[in-house]
């Protein structure tokens, strides 16, 4: 395997879920001249592609990449059951201020208080997708921004870079954590 010097200094996220050890990496933390091979190495590598478990890297990162700007487009509504479809039922929820929802039923009520506020609005915007080589485990990241009208009548906006870990269960992905700074 080609050794890149440039990954030392990259950011990278490591997870599990069950067995599975999943690898996530921020390219922009690389000088631009070595986006490129980061890129081809850590998150398209050919081997990917091909998948030693007879996955199609790049059709499973378009589908996970859609199944989000989906969860975004329902997000723009009210229908509570719609949006939450898109958690599975054990789902972990981390905020900026070390808040953490674990559940189905905590993140539910989230979305219901939400929208209870003056002027809700909430945007989403997909931008990447990746999946593991066995194409059951995924990452979206992509912006979020929240407003609504606060106490004193000014409009308040919070906008958040998230990352979101998604499982596929019986066939649909489902995000499983979700975070966001």
């Amino acid at each position: 395997m080609r050794q890149l010097p440039a990954l030392a200094g990259m950011a990278i996220i490591t997870f599990f879920i069950g067995s599975q050890a999943c690898l996530a990496t921020d390219e922009q933390s690389l000088p631009e001249k070595d986006r490129s091979a980061a890129s081809q190495h850590a998150l398209t590598n050919d081997n990917l592609a091909a998948g030693d478990y007879g996955v199609d890297y790049n059709t499973e990162c378009e589908g996970l990449l859609a199944r989000d700007h989906d969860w975004a487009a329902a997000t723009k509504g009210d229908n509570i059951d719609e949006i939450c479809d898109f958690w599975s039922r054990d789902a972990v929820f981390y905020f900026p201020d070390g808040k953490v929802l674990s559940g189905i039923d905590q993140i539910k009520k989230y979305v219901v208080d939400n929208r209870a506020n003056p002027g809700f609005k909430l945007e989403r915007s997909p931008s990447k997708a990746f999946v593991s080589d066995n194409g059951d485990v995924g990452i979206t990241k992509g912006v979020s921004k929240l407003s609504f009208v606060g106490k004193d009548g000014k409009r308040v906006t919070q906008t958040v870079n998230y990352t979101n870990v998604w499982k596929k269960i019986h066939g649909e992905w489902k995000c499983v954590i979700s975070s966001s700074d």
